[in-house]
C-alpha cells in the first residue's frame, strides 16, 4: 500500500482539505457520482497541477476554516488561477442561473398567465401552475362535500 506523506489522511479520517480535493475529483472523474452531470458531464476537468493531493494543496493551500473549493469562473476547469475557498454567500452568488421546468407535472406549460411566482424568504423562486391550482382546489372541495355527506 502507497504511502501518504502529506499528512492529510489516517486510516479513518480525512483533513477538510483533502476531502475538498477528493469530492472535486470524484465529481469530475466519476459519472457515478451525485453531481457529475453539473461537473465532468458539462465537460468541466481538472488541471494536471490539481490532479495530485500534493498538487492542489501546494496551488490552494489548506482550506480556512467555514470556507469551500469555488470556481471563479463557473464554466472554467479547476485549474490555478480559476479555484479560490469561499465562503456560501459567496459561493451562492457565483453560480449558473437555473433553467426552469418548462412544464407541469399534469403537463401545463409554465409560462405567461398560467404562472405563479413567488420569491421565498429564503431568496429561492417558488413557480406554481395555476391550472393545477385550480383543479386541486376543486378536487379538495368535492372531497370535503363527501366527506360531510358521510
Amino acid at each position: 500500500m502507497p504511502q501518504i506523506i502529506h499528512s492529510h489522511t489516517t486510516h479513518t479520517t480525512k483533513s477538510p482539505t483533502y476531502k475538498a480535493w477528493e469530492n472535486m475529483v470524484q465529481r469530475c472523474t466519476n459519472p457515478k457520482h451525485g453531481k457529475w452531470e453539473y461537473y465532468g458531464g458539462r465537460g468541466i476537468a481538472i488541471s494536471p497541477e490539481y490532479r495530485t493531493f500534493a498538487g492542489f494543496l501546494n496551488g490552494m493551500g489548506e482550506r480556512p476554516e467555514g470556507m469551500t473549493l469555488d470556481r471563479i469562473d463557473f464554466d472554467g476547469n479547476y485549474e490555478p488561477g480559476n479555484c479560490r475557498w469561499s465562503d456560501m454567500q459567496t459561493q451562492k452568488a457565483n453560480r449558473r442561473a437555473r433553467r426552469f421546468k418548462e412544464y407541469c407535472k399534469r403537463g401545463h406549460p409554465l409560462s405567461g398567465d398560467n404562472v405563479r411566482v413567488r420569491i421565498l424568504a429564503n431568496g429561492y423562486i417558488n413557480r406554481t401552475c395555476k391550472k393545477c391550482a385550480v383543479i386541486l382546489q376543486r378536487e379538495q372541495r368535492i372531497a370535503a362535500k363527501e366527506g360531510a355527506k358521510l
